[in-house]
């Protein structure tokens, strides 16, 4: 009896030491691990816009979703759409007011929407500008004392809209208002708990307000609570799952809270949860789709969680989308004529496409016309889209789908007519398509031409003579003319 119960014992000890182990790592093998892949690119060498010299930080408008990359060597920003369609510019070479020397980090205010962009080769400064690129104000200078910069990496509280500084060359994290006053600083030079050693990249966990930054020549990332207070590490130098060689730049999933890591001389990005446990990764060298050659700063869409990453050696921005995620609809847009007199009306037909082998619900778009162009009275709205609401009230300005669902592989279509008010030339571009599975998809444009025509027609109410009463108009009058004619030949007689 003695013996048996020392043999249960045993047992149960190597179950414990054995099989509770592996019990927990299949465990956590079985935790589903976001898998990213290539979606597409933008940009290409030069100075034109949509181009790009060296893109750096990129950032993500909380509103529109666009954009917003720092175009290093070119001294400008410049804004995209969500897939990568050139919107606008600002900014040009200089050390004036919304002028840059090598625009790096940038960040967007979640409440403001303001733009905030480290300037950092000739002013180390950092200015602000409102969501169309006007210059607001600027801060700091170059130095190591409070206020003063070497090096920028920029991040927003989102509850205090306080900006954070990764002050790289003075080893440190500063902490301003929104509207630049200095408020406090933290970390110093050295790989202890809570030091730096060239720390480039800084982010906000928006839900527990935690502080992550890449502590590059570390080879780690360290993560802070909101008032500076050293919490934890993750990562060491190496070429393994989690490790790291120069992490550059750090971006938190709204959504996942996931932390998505620029993992430099591995020529990759690395995906930890909040904890900072490893849970995958994406590239490899080179010049391919989905390759890098140093990627540098990163963001995450706040719809789709797409990952954005700039690739500055390329220049280059490339998108990743989770693996096996929904494709956004496509939409088309064409007009019944192209040209056409002014006053007169044509057709807009908008076509709509699902991509993938299941349905997409919550489609919808808004198609702002050009000004001078309206729609006509009556609209002449015909067809449908998967339920969904359409608007276009005669004499506004847009026309408006909102919720509709299409099936797997299916399309719909619907048209309005439209007039023009104006002469000229409208280019017709519609917002982004949306679903809530795909995100946010491309727009579509058109082109219409309204040339001044003939006098105007009849005022309202006023009858168009008919054939039939042209005959009897122009009978009358020659039965006049020959009544004329006899009453003179009978006057002419003696």
């Amino acid at each position: 009896m003695k013996r048996r119960t020392v043999f249960d014992r045993t047992w149960l000890l190597l179950v414990i030491r054995f099989a509770w182990p592996l019990a927990a790592a299949l465990a956590a093998s079985a935790a589903p691990a976001q898998t990213y892949v290539y979606l597409s690119q933008f940009g290409s060498t030069g100075s034109a816009d949509g181009q790009l010299r060296l893109p750096e930080g990129v950032a993500i408008d909380p509103a529109t979703r666009n954009l917003v990359i720092s175009d290093a060597a070119n001294n400008r920003v410049q804004i995209f759409s969500p897939a990568g369609t050139f919107i606008s510019k600002f900014g040009s070479s200089g050390t004036g007011n919304g002028q840059f020397g090598n625009p790096n980090g940038i960040a967007i205010d979640p409440a403001s929407r303001n733009i905030v962009v480290g300037d950092t080769a000739t002013s180390f400064r950092v200015e602000i500008f409102d969501p169309a690129g006007n210059y607001l104000s600027q801060f700091g200078s170059f130095g190591s004392g409070d206020g003063q910069f070497s090096e920028q990496g920029i991040a927003i509280d989102p509850t205090t809209h306080n900006i954070l500084v990764m002050d790289t060359g003075n080893s440190r994290v500063q902490i301003f208002s929104a509207a630049g006053t200095f408020i406090g600083k933290f970390g110093s030079a050295g790989s202890g708990n809570g030091q730096f050693n060239g720390a480039n990249g800084i982010a906000i966990d928006p839900l527990t307000r935690n502080i992550v930054v890449a502590d590059t020549s570390n080879h780690r990332v360290q993560i802070f609570d909101s008032a500076g207070n050293y919490l934890s590490q993750f990562g060491t130098f190496g070429t393994g799952n989690g490790q790291f060689n120069l992490p550059f730049a750090v971006a938190i999933g709204p959504t996942s809270r996931n932390i998505v890591v620029t993992d430099l001389r591995n020529e990759r990005v690395q995906i930890f949860d909040a904890a900072g446990n490893y849970l995958s990764q994406f590239g490899s060298e080179g010049a391919g789709n989905g390759q890098f050659s140093a990627p540098a700063w990163v963001a995450v869409d706040p719809l789709a969680e797409n990952i954005i990453v700039t690739d500055p050696a390329l220049d280059r921005v490339q998108i990743f989308t989770l693996q096996g995620a929904a494709l956004p609809p496509t939409i088309a847009m064409a007009f019944g004529a192209t040209a056409i007199q002014l006053g007169a009306s044509t057709s807009l037909t908008f076509t709509l496409q699902n991509p993938n082998a299941s349905s997409l619900t919550g489609v919808g778009f808004t198609d702002t016309l050009p000004a001078g162009l309206v729609i006509s009275t009556p609209n002449a709205l015909s067809g449908g889209c998967g339920g969904g609401t359409i608007t276009a009230v005669a004499g506004s300005g847009s026309v408006v789908l909102a919720n509709a669902t299409l099936a797997p592989t299916s399309s719909c279509s619907f048209s309005v007519n439209v007039t023009p008010t104006t002469a000229g030339t409208f280019n017709n571009v519609t917002g982004n398509v949306t679903s809530a599975e795909g995100g946010s998809g491309a727009t579509a444009a058109a082109s219409l031409i309204a040339a001044s025509g003939p006098a105007p027609p009849p005022a309202p109410g006023t009858p168009i003579p008919t054939l039939q009463q042209w005959a009897l108009w122009s009978l009358g009058l020659m039965l006049l003319a020959i009544g004329s004619l006899g009453v003179r030949s009978r006057r002419a007689r003696p």
